[in-house]
């Protein structure tokens, strides 16, 4: 673990040294943060690689989950769950991992060599008796494009803006994330080199940056979505009216720029009560494509959704 945290893989790097920071610490909030790294690295690789940093993390969860409580325990439960063979929320694959008492080898960069970790053999978890009411899975990076064309004047970018601000304010200190909009046939970013940490410094310059968000011309969201997907994010969400300058272009260049699905992208529509049903139909088409495409899901919005006083129902907008 020492040699992976000298890594030139930034990801490797951060993984191990969570889990070297866990080592020294009897908190065992540490030791899950070191596993929620390993548990989202794993989709990064593939093979035997993938395999044996799933082996890995399910390891530290079932080893700490005896030691958790409340919704932190559920977490850890779940996830060595579905690290046995569920499904992956995240990838939307199922994950095959080594038995739990098979050793777990940690996974060095090719050409670097490591001595195998093994992990204390630890006590059977408690799971719980319905997995339908353990909370979802937050995603370790967000992206949200957005669409800022003419088409979305007026109320559907109001909603838009609204249901944006509170997809922030709902990230946790553990996620990351940027914002992109696309609009006059470029992307503007609210970061355009790296992810950025949910702290509330970075939160409350998102808030004021949305603010000043205005439409312009042009619905050609590719350049939005290059710079997104560059930034290997775990989860996108696309918000939108789906009106785009060429909607065929926009599914093939998903499709070649997010061709191994390392990205799960939902698509989210933003359309009036009273927008004609062809269009609509058209629009909502080609963003369940989208979707299908890319493991994730499809949602409309209603500007009727906006209530007086300036919100909207928490069902309605992006849940990272």
């Amino acid at each position: 673990m020492p040699m992976l945290a000298e890594s030139d893989d930034a990801r490797l790097k951060l993984a191990a040294a969570a889990e070297l920071k866990a080592a020294k610490s009897t908190n065992a909030a540490d030791h899950l943060e070191a596993a929620n790294l390993w548990f989202a690295l794993r989709r990064d690789f593939t093979g035997v690689e993938a395999a044996q940093i799933a082996a890995h993390a399910g390891s530290i969860y079932q080893s700490i989950a005896p030691h958790l409580s409340g919704l932190r325990r559920t977490l850890a439960e779940k996830r060595v769950a579905e690290l046995r063979g569920g499904a992956d929320p995240l990838a939307g694959d199922a994950v095959v991992i080594v038995p739990d008492a098979a050793p777990i080898a940690a996974i060095a960069p090719s050409g670097s060599a490591t001595r195998p970790v093994r992990p204390t053999p630890p006590s059977p978890p408690r799971m719980p008796r319905d997995r339908r009411d353990l909370p979802p899975l937050a995603p370790p990076s967000v992206v949200f494009v957005c669409d800022a064309s003419g088409s979305m004047l007026g109320l559907p970018f109001d909603l838009l803006k609204i249901e944006l601000r509170k997809a922030v304010a709902a990230l946790g200190p553990q996620q990351s994330f940027n914002i992109v909009f696309f609009k006059k046939g470029g992307a503007q970013a609210l970061s355009d080199k790296e992810l950025l940490r949910a702290d509330e410094k970075n939160k409350a310059a998102a808030y004021e940056w949305i603010a000043r968000q205005q439409v312009a011309s042009n619905s050609d969201p590719i350049p939005s979505l290059r710079l997104a997907l560059s930034q290997r994010p775990h989860m996108l969400y696309l918000l939108t009216d789906g009106w785009f300058d060429d909607n065929d272009a926009v599914i093939a260049e998903l499709r070649r720029s997010n061709a191994a699905r390392r990205t799960r992208i939902n698509t989210i529509a933003f359309f009036a009560p009273d927008a004609v049903e062809a269009d609509r139909r058209m629009c909502e088409d080609v963003l369940k494509r989208i979707a299908a495409d890319n493991g994730g899901r499809f949602r409309v919005v209603l500007t009727s959704d906006l209530v007086p006083d300036g919100t909207t129902p928490r069902r309605a907008g992006p849940t990272p």
